[in-house]
């Protein structure tokens, strides 16, 4: 495993789409490999052209939530206080062109929530933002702000997948309130362009067996992943309609590349 942050994650896949194609090299990443394709057209590479989707390995939520102190129960509650509070709420992310910040975009696009965005160097501190009540909503991922939740130190109103979250089962989804809305953070599996169609097979086939083994089964369910494991085909088709709806959101956000 060699972990290469930075540039949004731009680093590790640029270094991936230039390596052999011989199955040797491969790339797990997140949703940011579709952001990215919009948020930096001029990459050195075109993930859409270098990369060849594997597996879809999972996928989790992110979660609408608000600091104890502001009075609202529901999305709808969240929508209401923002329109009759002068200036409007303020939502947290992790910075712009995150998921955090997109699924604040698309909540008060479809929703009419009048909520200002507020960017932050990383998810460490658009929660201590949260948390100190400098700001009132934020969307941060369910893997990570779990245990504050159960602490009872943030208020959880919903998640922003289709499908409720199975450590968060009483949480309603947010496009059941407000129909469109819809912000995964899912994990792909990717090789260089040009790699065998028998090593694409023979992978994908190796991760939906690593997918059924217990102690992995264990890991996703308590991290709140929902285990995917799609086909090549079905990963492909899956990634290119990611990028056209978080093309569309970063249109809506009038987001750039800093």
């Amino acid at each position: 495993m060699d972990n290469r942050a930075g540039a949004s994650s731009n680093i590790g896949t640029e270094l991936v789409a230039k390596s052999p194609p011989d199955g040797l090299t491969l790339l797990f990443t997140t949703t940011a490999v579709a952001i990215n394709v919009t948020l930096f057209p001029k990459q050195a590479i075109d993930p859409r052209k270098d990369l060849l989707p594997i597996t879809q390995l999972g996928s989790t939520t992110s979660v609408l939530c608000v600091h104890p102190s502001v009075p609202a129960r529901t999305p709808q509650d969240v929508v209401a206080l923002s329109k009759r509070t002068r200036g409007g709420l303020n939502f947290a992310s992790n910075s712009a062109g995150t998921s955090s910040h997109l699924a604040g975009v698309m909540f008060a696009h479809i929703s009419g929530a009048a909520i200002t965005h507020i960017p932050y160097k990383g998810a460490a501190p658009a929660m201590n933002a949260l948390l100190s009540g400098e700001v009132e909503v934020a969307f941060p991922g369910v893997n990570s702000v779990a245990p504050l939740l159960r602490a009872g130190k943030l208020r959880p109103l919903a998640v922003t997948t289709l499908r409720r979250s199975s450590i968060l089962p009483d949480l309603p989804t947010l496009d059941s309130i407000y129909p469109g809305i819809d912000v995964d953070q899912w994990f792909l599996f990717f090789a260089p362009t040009g790699t065998p169609a028998a090593i694409v097979a023979r992978l994908n086939a190796e991760v939906a067996k690593g997918l059924q083994h217990p102690d992995v089964k264990a890991f996703l369910a308590r991290e709140g992943i929902e285990a995917v494991g799609s086909s090549p085909a079905e990963a492909a088709a899956f990634y290119e309609k990611e990028i056209v709806k978080f093309a569309g959101i970063m249109k809506i956000a009038g987001v750039k590349a800093e």
